[in-house]
């Protein structure tokens, strides 16, 4: 079974607007907004070898799978 949250936002397949942590986020362009920010500190600590710090970034929490990738 494929499970998209593991994807931390994305568009419904069989029904109108996106997925996103709503008590987080007002809507989905905070949402991105946060994730993008997520990635950019994510790619930062990985150049500098820190890589556990990765699992402590809250916009990429309830993504494992993108952490992992």
């Amino acid at each position: 079974m494929r499970n998209s949250r593991k994807l931390v936002i994305y568009k419904h397949k069989n029904k109108p607007g996106w997925y996103f942590d709503h008590e987080k986020y007002p809507d989905q362009q905070k949402a991105w907004e946060a994730f993008r920010s997520g990635m950019i500190e994510a790619f930062s600590i990985a150049e500098a070898g820190r890589w556990d710090e990765i699992d402590d970034i809250e916009a990429l929490r309830h993504g494992p799978a993108l952490r992992v990738k």
